[in-house]
Formats: structure tokens, C-alpha cells, sequence
């Protein structure tokens, strides 16, 4: 099902070159008035187009080859813009630094902290005009002890950052859309096997920024219905994180988004 990874350790290169499997790193960043950005950057997408059906028709692709980056801009709590764009096959060194087209993701550790640079250059389908800009990732770096012995065919989920903090600055054909400054996370999701077949038929993830920690969960609804388990963790200020095994989620009646995903209306976490 999903296990936690290793904050100290890189990506495995073999998930890079195994079919079907996938690699993303995640970051999001919300103002005190409501207004967000969340960027994803990736080789081997589970949510890219023909992706996942290659797999399910028995012509999986190694990630490698499907490198992109997936940005969304939110105001008030509305999606602003959206942009969804792939590149061409680019090497993956295993560093942590990862260039795709021509962007540039930069991640560093010291003192326990997590520094994330990144310097965005991006074509926007339909237009002439390109989305520039640059956010700055700044958070604790969860202690390593959190991770599982053995991952197994796992969906490894791995915190980089929590709590944190970022600035992001977009430009719009040199015109400014976005400057943001607020809470923020950082973490990466890796598996060696198409995301369908890790043992859920869907999931939700979230977080909940406390003055005192970040709470973050993960829930994963088993392939023939029933309850969601419920993965949480909370993630302090020094670095120390607390796993919460018997964690419940009760759910509110659900609707479905604008794309059509389910999601629930109304959401609480008891221990």
C-alpha cells in the first residue's frame, strides 16, 4: 500500500528506468489570505495523459521518458491557472538537482534544515508568452528515523519539508501574476510499479499547518470498497515527527470537482 521513506536518502535511479513506475516532488505554498501555488515536478506522472493506460495495456513506459512539470495558481481559493507541460527525456543523476526543460529544481540540507531553490522557465500551450519565475523553500527536515524497513512494492511517501516556508514569484510574459509569501511543504513520492496497482482503488492527501507542527495525512480506499486507512504524521519545528497508527478519518457525503474526481465535503480526523 504506502510506506514512509527515507528524507536522508536520494531517489533510486532503477525507478526511473523500471515501466510503469513513477517519481514526483511535491511543494505547496498558501498565503494567510487564502491564496496558494502548488507545483509539481515529475518523470512518469501517474496523471499524465495515456500514462497509466499504456501500463494497464501491458506497454508500460519508464519514466524516464515522460519527464514534466504540473504548476497551479489559486486565489481566494479558486484555481487562477493551471498549466500541465512535458519535455522531451532528460537525465536523471540521482543528485538533487533536477533540470527539466528549463527549469531547474535545486535541494540542499543543513542543520537539519531543507533548502529548495527552483527557477521556473515554461511555454504556455496556445500563446507566444512564457511563465518565468522562482520560489525559495525554506523548513525543518524530518528526522530519518520516520522511515518504514521495507518498502516493498510500496508507494513510498517521503516529508522533505514540514513546517516550512516559501516565497514564489510568477511572471507571465514578464508580466508579474503571482508574488507569494506563506506557509509551505515539500515531499516526493516514488513507486516501482504503475499507482494502480499498489493496493488502493483511490486516495486524498492533506495537511493541516498548526502553530506548533504540521499534521499531515494520507487516505488510501481499499480495491473493493470499505473504510480508507488512514496514514498520519506530525511533523515538528526540530525535525521530529510523530506517526499516528490509529488514526480514523470520518468523511462528509462527497462531490465531484470540476474534473470530475470525488472528493469529500467535509472531513475529521479523530485518535
Amino acid at each position: 500500500m504506502i510506506a514512509l521513506g527515507n528524507p536522508t536518502e536520494a531517489v533510486n535511479p532503477a525507478v526511473l528506468h523500471t515501466p510503469g513506475g513513477f517519481v514526483w516532488w511535491y511543494v505547496d505554498v498558501i498565503t494567510p489570505d487564502g491564496d496558494g501555488l502548488v507545483l509539481i515536478w515529475s518523470y512518469g506522472l501517474p496523471f499524465l495523459p495515456g500514462y497509466a493506460d499504456a501500463a494497464r495495456q501491458g506497454r508500460p513506459v519508464p519514466p524516464i521518458e515522460r519527464p514534466s512539470v504540473n504548476l497551479a495558481l489559486y486565489r481566494g481559493g479558486r484555481e487562477q491557472m493551471y498549466l500541465l507541460q512535458e519535455y522531451p527525456p532528460a537525465p536523471y543523476t540521482g543528485s538533487d538537482v533536477q533540470v527539466i526543460g528549463g527549469c531547474r529544481f535545486e535541494r540542499s540540507t543543513e542543520g537539519g534544515r531543507c533548502l529548495l531553490k527552483v527557477t521556473l522557465d515554461c511555454p504556455v500551450p496556445g500563446s507566444k508568452q512564457r511563465l518565468t519565475g522562482s520560489l525559495r523553500l525554506e523548513g525543518a527536515h524530518p528526522d530519518p528515523g520516520i522511515a518504514h524497513a521495507d518498502f516493498g512494492d510500496s508507494h513510498v511517501w517521503t516529508p522533505l519539508a514540514a513546517p516550512a516556508t516559501a516565497t514564489a514569484r510568477l511572471r507571465l510574459g514578464g508580466r508579474p501574476v503571482a508574488d507569494l509569501q506563506g506557509r509551505a511543504y515539500h515531499d516526493r513520492n516514488t513507486g516501482m510499479r504503475p499507482l494502480h496497482e499498489l493496493g488502493f482503488r483511490r486516495w486524498m492527501w492533506g495537511r493541516f499547518p498548526f502553530g506548533d507542527a504540521e499534521r499531515v495525512y494520507y487516505l488510501l480506499w481499499p480495491p473493493n470498497g470499505g473504510t480508507p486507512r488512514c496514514l498520519g504524521l506530525t511533523l515538528y519545528p526540530d525535525g521530529s515527527t510523530r506517526e499516528a497508527p490509529e488514526l480514523v478519518a470520518q468523511l462528509g457525503g462527497e462531490r465531484r470537482s470540476l474534473f470530475g474526481l470525488q472528493r469529500p465535503r467535509g472531513l475529521r480526523l479523530v485518535q
